[in-house]
């Protein structure tokens, strides 16, 4: 036993330590000149850590950290993706409180928690199928570090034209699904223990063990919770189709853990009832009853459901039938995420099951399945397989290794020029302490990466962002639109501009603001599709006319308090100075900003 534990702790303290290397990698290069900013690995990271941040100052659940719209009893603001995926973000309030921590300054510690945590569950759940530790590790290692590789993405997207070496650790997205990731394997472990539990009382806490688990998932990740919903519902039918033996205890338990789970349903369903009108579109939700059967890791779980049954088949006493109906299981989860749209008629951005969700748990049953025909093939014995099971769990962690240097360095750049924009940020959150500027107050920020960063850490609205419409404080694509047209405007930025901008997608903030996300990037929606000439030519004539009536009421709605820049790049005030008395410059590393007065006040 306590070699078991001291494995599976070493095989998560290595996930763990690969998991910080992408701020190890910033604060090398960045040296003595590092300003504390967290390394990202997928830009979506500034929204959750601007959330989280708006919650670690102490403000709302229901919370819009980039226009400063909080809920208030004057003002009922709806739900959004972030007030009803809010379980992890309150796991990481209070510790980051009582550490005097901001958000920034707890995603490297996310990140190390995350992956020990994941890698102990997968552990537990492999080791509790097969009672093999070394099995188990293999396991742990293999899904760790290769669920972009089963994908296709990653390094391995590099041997493809135009290719390019991303994501890094694709569940390691923080804080969504980062934290809540392991309950996606103990709620698995939980399901097979309780299934097979002729103890009633014993499954009776198995079922709610994992009605826990589900509402973890429930209110952290829809990718997570479909994902179990679904490998629940195939392990508790083929149980009971394939299984001659303990059929009612099967159907006992599944009713137990339907009982638990439906509490938080509800709520969760009286959440989703009160969310934002224009949710829905923004997150592309698609009306579609098309097959997928296209990607990768529906193959691979058709391929190792198939071999758990041969295995069975050809070797009875190497795999246990319930563990073998497990595995296929599981294995299956993949053909049923990306085709539930055949009965519900409703397809939200499928690939984040790909990236996030299924494609972990489809590996962990081809692991499992590979690992189980490994002693099948060398029953008699023991050193063989377990020599295997040490070399592919060398090899994972060698290719982990390997992906997490290559990923990581993709974002050098980004990384280098968010940590440039902490002073600037810093300082504004400091003015916001003073009182010397208002938490409702809009700044005007000309460069895009310090736009998004910026509500992480200083508390003020910021006049156009590119996450600012995910939340529910804008209403709706035609605020998005204003808020940019006025972004370009005071840019003193013109039509020509915004016409080449749109073209071919040149500038991405341009064609995501002003089309959705989906206009530029076709794996986000079912739906994606191109711009046309005539569309590009009618935006561009549309702005056209917005610059020529702007007017008072345009400047101030909302009303500037700060124009945010690079030293290096300062931007045309002109049209700015026609509408606003504005301040001298005041400095903060390689940012600067100046305040802004609406003239006529």
């Amino acid at each position: 036993m306590r070699s078991t534990v001291i494995l599976a702790c070493a095989v998560g303290l290595f996930a763990a330590l690969v998991s910080v290397y992408p701020q190890y990698r910033l604060q090398t290069i960045r040296g003595g000149e590092f300003n504390g900013a967290f390394a990202t690995y997928d830009l979506d990271e500034m929204a959750y850590a601007a959330y989280l941040q708006a919650l670690i100052d102490g403000r709302p659940r229901r919370n819009d950290p980039y226009t400063g719209r909080d809920d208030t009893p004057a003002s009922s603001q709806p739900e959004s993706l972030f007030s009803i995926q809010f379980v992890t973000a309150y796991m990481i309030v209070a510790p980051s409180r009582a550490f005097g921590l901001s958000a920034g300054s707890v995603m490297p510690v996310i990140s190390a928690v995350s992956a020990f945590f994941t890698v102990l569950a997968i552990f537990w759940l492999a080791l509790l199928l097969t009672g093999d530790r070394w099995l188990a590790a293999a396991v742990a290692l293999a899904v760790f570090a290769c669920g972009a590789l089963i994908t296709g993405i990653g390094v391995i997207g590099t041997f493809q034209d135009g290719g390019i070496a991303y994501p890094f650790i694709p569940y390691l997205r923080r804080h969504i699904p980062a934290l809540s990731f392991p309950f996606l394997f103990l709620f698995f472990g939980a399901i097979s223990k309780g299934s097979n539990c002729d103890n009633h009382k014993r499954q009776i806490l198995w079922a709610g063990a994992a009605a826990f688990c589900f509402a973890v998932l429930l209110f952290s990740y829809f990718y997570l919770w479909t994902t179990a919903a679904a490998g629940l519902a195939i392990c508790i039918a083929m149980y009971l189709v394939l299984e001659s033996e303990g059929r009612l205890r099967t159907l006992i338990f599944a009713f137990e853990v339907i009982a638990f789970i439906l509490p938080p349903a509800l709520a969760y369903v009286y959440l989703m009832a009160g969310r934002s009108d224009h949710l829905d579109s923004t997150q592309l939700l698609v009306h579609t009853r098309e097959i997928d059967i296209s990607r990768n890791i529906v193959g691979l779980g058709i391929i190792t459901a198939a071999v758990a049954g041969l295995i069975r088949q050809l070797g009875r006493e190497a795999l246990e039938l319930r563990t073998a109906i497990f595995a296929a299981s599981i294995a299956l989860v993949g053909v049923a995420v990306f085709n539930q749209q055949v009965l519900t008629g409703r397809s939200l951005q499928p690939f984040h099951y790909e990236y996030y969700s299924a494609n972990y748990v489809v590996l962990f049953a081809l692991a499992l399945t590979t690992g189980i025909g490994i002693k099948a093939a060398f029953r008699h014995s023991r050193l063989i397989p377990a020599t295997a099971f040490a070399v592919l769990g060398i090899a994972c962690a060698t290719w982990g290794a390997f992906e997490a240097v290559e990923t990581a360095a993709l974002w050098d750049d980004t990384n280098v020029v968010r940590d440039e924009a902490m002073p600037i940020n810093r300082r504004i959150r400091e003015l916001v302490a003073a009182g010397e500027v208002s938490t409702m107050s809009v700044t005007l920020n000309a460069e895009s990466l310090q736009a998004d960063s910026q509500p992480t850490l200083a508390p003020v609205g910021v006049l156009w962002a590119r996450h600012q419409h995910a939340f529910a404080g804008i209403r709706g694509p035609e605020e998005n639109r204003a808020r940019y047209y006025r972004l370009i405007y005071y840019l003193s930025l013109d039509h020509e501009w915004l016409r080449d901008a749109l073209t071919d997608c040149s500038n991405i903030e341009s064609c995501m603001a002003l089309f959705g996300w989906d206009r530029f990037n076709a794996t986000l929606s079912k739906n994606a599709r191109p711009l046309t000439k005539p569309e590009i030519d009618a935006e561009a004539e549309r702005y056209r006319e917005f610059v020529r009536s702007f007017d008072r009421d345009a400047a101030s709605d909302p009303a500037l308090s700060l124009i945010v820049y690079r030293r290096d790049d300062v931007p045309d005030m002109g049209r700015l100075g026609n509408w606003y008395d504005i301040g001298d410059e005041e400095t903060a590393g390689r940012y600067a900003f100046r305040r802004l007065t609406l003239k006529g006040q």
